[in-house]
């Protein structure tokens, strides 16, 4: 029965509930842990090959149920049973982890529940059981189209048949199950409406809209989304009168969200290192945008501690969470600011110059996922 509530509308008004209280009071109640440094697919766009990120980073090459459980251990004692969560994240496929199924039966022995991505190649009818049976409460899988030709020109190494049918799959359990859809091209782009068809047809609760992260454009062109307002608009429209749940402004220009991930969670990665948000756990060093390269300063900004030597509640409740919460209580910019694409890259410009008076957690005022430039901000 619970999985029911997942799916429904009272789950999400909940959620917003719960983060503007979570904003005054935090509560830790989600890890996220990166599950596997290793990936069965080489998707054009992916994060994997961009210099610094974490499946480069040295240390175990999954995760296993001795380090879950050192960190579940140190979940507050005032967290009820069934509220802890934990996030399998990472730049792996989840599902390339060896020790996975025994991670989920820990996790259900121990009343944590635990949301999950996935590229939808190695799902099956077991391990949708095994997803049933240990309570996962979001699972996602990812789609880079929705036709068979654009789907697997994106996804090397991925048969768009095969993962069709697995979505299918897990729409006809009571898994809530969500479709991933990464606006990466224009070619991808036009397919929206029928992306929002197959979520429908496979039986998904909802769809995510990413706007794409650039690290060089060389790579690919992403959509000139100032000049799609049309598009968008109607892409909108089709997906709201859908009746499934959306997430992804769709919005043609930069727009200023909250941040809720520091009142709520921490990111772990697999060799320790604890960050606030998924953001700053990517760590790469530079980051593209409107054709300039600028400086991020994860590490040495938000590296909030390490688990292998720190306490996940004195981390939690430590000077370095706090400072940058008060940053995120008092935002440089009242939330749903709109700008253009070229002021929000001269902003950029500005805050992330090497200079010895730049404020740390800059960042945070230009990042591209709070402006809704990548990834799925919200403004509420």
């Amino acid at each position: 029965m619970f999985m029911n509530f997942y799916k429904s509308k009272a789950f999400h008004k909940a959620t917003s509930i719960y983060k503007k209280i979570a904003t005054i009071h935090p509560i830790l109640t989600q890890v996220e842990i990166e599950v596997t440094k290793a990936c069965n697919l080489h998707c054009l766009g992916c994060r994997r090959v961009w210099e610094g990120n974490i499946d480069r980073i040295p240390g175990d090459a999954h995760l296993t149920v001795e380090f879950l459980k050192h960190i579940v251990d140190q979940f507050p004692v005032y967290v009820p049973r069934g509220f802890k969560v934990m996030k399998f994240g990472g730049d792996g496929e989840v599902y390339c982890n060896p020790h996975l199924k025994d991670i989920m039966l820990f996790l259900k022995k121990n009343h944590v529940r635990f949301t999950s991505n996935t590229n939808g190649t190695l799902i099956n009818t077991e391990w949708l059981k095994v997803l049933e049976d240990c309570g996962v409460i979001w699972q996602s899988v990812s789609f880079t189209g929705a036709t068979k030709e654009t789907f697997e020109k994106y996804r090397t190494g991925a048969e768009f048949g095969q993962v069709l049918r697995n979505a299918y799959l897990m729409g006809k359990t009571n898994i809530p199950f969500y479709i991933n859809y990464l606006m990466l091209t224009r070619e991808v782009f036009d397919e929206i409406p029928e992306a929002i068809r197959l979520a429908q047809e496979v039986g998904a609760t909802g769809i995510a809209f990413l706007k794409p992260q650039l690290s060089d454009d060389k790579i690919f062109t992403p959509p000139d989304f100032p000049n799609l307002r049309s598009e968008l608009a109607d892409y909108k429209a089709l997906v709201e009168a859908s009746g499934l749940w959306y997430e992804g402004l769709l919005n043609p220009l930069p727009i200023f969200s909250g941040c809720w991930d520091t009142f709520t969670g921490l990111r772990v990665t697999l060799n320790g290192d604890v960050y606030p948000c998924m953001v700053s756990m990517n760590q790469r060093p530079t980051e593209w945008y409107m054709g300039e390269v600028t400086n991020t300063y994860f590490v040495e900004d938000y590296l909030m501690g390490n688990l292998h030597r720190d306490n996940l509640k004195a981390i939690w409740n430590g000077k370095d969470m706090n400072a940058l919460r008060d940053k995120l209580r008092h935002p440089a910019y009242p939330i749903g600011t709109i700008i253009t694409c070229e002021q929000l890259a001269k902003i950029k410009r500005e805050a992330m110059r090497d200079r010895p008076d730049r404020e740390r957690f800059s960042y945070c005022d230009v990042c591209l996922t709070r402006w809704s430039e990548s990834g799925t901000a919200r403004l509420k």
